[in-house]
């Protein structure tokens, strides 16, 4: 069974579109940000960016704080690497990072995120997943994947707000679309006001 993780293409972001809909809109992950609860939710759950990443065993925290958790990825700050990963768990449904160093321990030492839609995953013949980034196979044992809830038609994949909420979205961005237009056309707000008689 072959399964793209979040998109039916390694081209570009997912994109979807309700065909019972006139407007032909398309929602992925830049549409759903114009959203002002998306936007709002986006911003809350930014916030855990900030935070620092503590390396805990039970209540207790050891020092010192290993590298891998003060700058996980060298090309990258650490708020702007937990925040993309955050952008991606809640829109795409899925965030994903590749090992890409070992100490000698063997634990990991760096790791390097990739945005949602670079990446997929198929099933192999046993049920377990294969991922592919940019389509090249990489080994599961280097990819830390973490999922919103599960799509229960592949349990190897999350389902984002844009994908689980696409009703909403597209309701919502109907009636902007006609309120737009009624006021840009006829500065009259989309109301009625109807008598009985």
């Amino acid at each position: 069974m072959t399964a793209s993780v979040w998109s039916t293409g390694m081209s570009g972001p997912p994109t979807w579109v309700d065909p019972k809909t006139l407007s032909r809109q398309v929602w992925d992950a830049t549409t759903a940000r114009s959203i002002p609860g998306v936007g709002r939710a986006l911003g809350i759950y930014g916030m855990v960016a900030a935070c620092q990443l503590l390396h805990q065993r039970g209540r207790e925290t050891l020092t010192p704080t290993p590298r891998l958790l003060q700058r996980p990825d060298p090309d990258m700050a650490l708020p702007t690497w937990i925040q993309v990963h955050i952008e991606d768990w809640f829109l795409h449904g899925n965030a994903c990072h590749l090992v890409t160093a070992y100490g000698s321990d063997g634990f990991p030492a760096a790791a390097k995120w990739y945005p949602a839609h670079q990446w997929g995953i198929e099933e192999d013949r046993f049920g377990q997943p294969v991922y592919h980034l940019n389509g090249q196979q990489v080994a599961r044992d280097r990819v830390v994947h973490v999922k919103r809830g599960v799509d229960p038609s592949f349990i190897h994949r999350g389902i984002g707000v844009v994908e689980q909420y696409l009703s909403t979205l597209n309701r919502a961005g109907l009636q902007s679309a006609a309120e737009t237009a009624n006021l840009s056309s006829r500065g009259m707000p989309a109301v009625a006001v109807i008598q009985p008689d």
